[in-house]
């Protein structure tokens, strides 16, 4: 299991439960825990399903009041099945906090919004600015100032020029410079769909698959013009929004990540191949990027939704990007438009020999972990 960007912890073994972080569980709860469908007894697998899909709603960007309800009547029947399940010994107070999320988010806002991740990081970052036992407050506040001044200036420095690996690990884990905090710093051009191509580019010839991937695209939107491809140039990363950074297939710098996965329009998952453009200015100005590669479940898809027996009266609706059970891959490659794109996605389980992936999308584009 390799997660995107956006989920700061790689996938720890279940044998190292013990150890695991809220953040593990959290990431096995929306994205991993699909993988168990074949290996859990049907009726647990349908029990914890209605979590994940209601954790999965209320993280959304936006939410009806009535799926909230809704959400609220699963999750009450999730915390009463639980004592069935695992008995009453096992009955602790997490579980009880769960009856009050969905009325925490009619008053609050979706649940992102007022996350705990962040203070609790934020406390390791107050307990790395100091080095003594006297006048601690004081160091705290010393270090963090000087820190919050050279900031702005370093994060420049290191996308301005390009320093060496281990000057950059260094400015990195003094000054708590994350990923997103470089990439939220670049200049990007809001008129043209919030992407940037990132890199430098390859130029190639056009094979007879990708030019004829690219005339099936602008023959489904009319009002585009057939183009006469002979090359294009070729990107293995970019960047869609402020945060969002996708890759080919082809990329090798993060070993341990998955960030060719993306949620496109038309309820659409697809691995990305190849990052194309046609003119070599669409560096800065991305109006005709486009993704070369395979649409997942091309021979079946089957959306993972709760169906407890006591709740049939509720219908509980598909949301966009909702984990998706995903067999085969598109024989041919298809071309899509780098505006397309909806959200990232994660491959949370996959199976090379049957062509099988359980697939969600990243619920937001706000919270990281």
């Amino acid at each position: 299991m390799k997660p995107p960007y956006e989920i700061t912890r790689t996938s720890s073994s279940l044998s190292d439960i013990g150890q695991w972080k809220a953040s593990n569980f959290r990431a096995f709860a929306l994205y991993y825990f699909l993988a168990l469908e074949d290996l859990l007894p049907k009726v647990y697998f349908d029990h914890f399903l209605c979590l994940t899909y209601g954790i999965q709603v209320l993280l959304q960007e936006e939410v009806t009041v009535n799926l909230v309800q809704e959400v609220d009547f699963l999750f009450q029947h999730f915390v009463r099945e639980a004592e069935v399940l695992y008995g009453h010994q096992n009955m602790r107070f997490n579980f009880h906090l769960i009856t009050h999320l969905a009325r925490a988010t009619l008053n609050w806002g979706c649940i992102w919004s007022w996350s705990t991740f962040i203070p609790e990081w934020f406390n390791g970052v107050l307990v790395s600015s100091t080095n003594g036992t006297q006048c601690v407050p004081e160091q705290m506040v010393k270090n963090l100032l000087m820190k919050k001044a050279l900031r702005s200036d370093a994060i420049t420095l290191m996308l301005k020029y390009n320093l060496p690996q281990n000057k950059s690990v260094l400015l990195k884990d003094f000054l708590n410079i994350s990923h997103h905090d470089l990439l939220s710093s670049l200049d990007i051009d809001s008129s043209v769909f919030n992407l940037k191509v990132l890199g430098v580019p390859k130029k190639k010839l056009a094979s007879k698959e990708c030019q004829s991937a690219i005339q099936n695209y602008f023959s489904s939107v009319r009002e585009l013009a057939p183009l006469n491809i002979k090359s294009y140039y070729s990107y293995k990363r970019l960047l869609f929004g402020k945060k969002a950074i996708f890759t080919t297939t082809s990329y090798t710098r993060s070993p341990k990540r998955i960030n060719y996965c993306a949620y496109m329009k038309n309820d659409v998952f697809f691995i990305i191949e190849e990052i194309v453009s046609f003119n070599l200015e669409a560096h800065d100005a991305t109006g005709d990027v486009f993704l070369l590669g395979r649409i997942m479940g091309s021979i079946s898809k089957e959306k993972y939704s709760p169906a407890p027996k006591c709740l049939e009266s509720l219908h509980f609706c598909n949301l966009p990007g909702q984990s998706t059970k995903c067999v085969g891959l598109s024989s041919t490659l298809v071309a899509f438009s780098a505006s397309d794109i909806m959200k990232k996605a994660v491959i949370g389980f996959r199976n090379c020999l049957t062509e099988t992936y359980v697939v969600p999308a990243l619920p937001n584009s706000v919270e990281t972990d």
